[in-house]
């Protein structure tokens, strides 16, 4: 059974770019933060540990749906170019500046 074309390419291929990791990120972070304090205080004002545990571990499901599968909303910008290297290296040459304002030995 072979899945669509359209669906392999959103779903299955697993790729997100770098716009999209930071997103991720961000969400993962956020919703997990979320979670916690809301959990926490229902169950504070409950005073149910229970409660409070199913509802840190809805929030941590409901962020984990929302970050885990590579949704189309995280491959909206496409590096163009090689993925072999994802940021720019750091020049190895220094400028006339830094060397100048460094100070003069002995």
């Amino acid at each position: 059974m072979d899945l669509p074309e359209s669906v392999r390419k959103y779903v299955v291929d697993g790729y997100i770019d770098f716009t999209g990791q930071r997103h991720t990120y961000w969400l993962m972070h956020t919703g997990l933060t979320l979670a916690t304090l809301v959990s926490f205080v229902v169950g504070w004002f409950r005073s149910d540990v229970f409660l409070t545990l199913y509802t840190a571990l809805a929030g941590a499901t409901l962020t984990a749906l929302l970050v885990l599968p590579p949704w189309p909303m995280y491959k909206t910008h496409p590096r163009l170019g090689s993925l072999t290297f994802p940021f720019p290296r750091p020049s190895c040459t220094r400028s006339e500046e830094t060397v100048s304002r460094r100070p003069r030995g002995r």
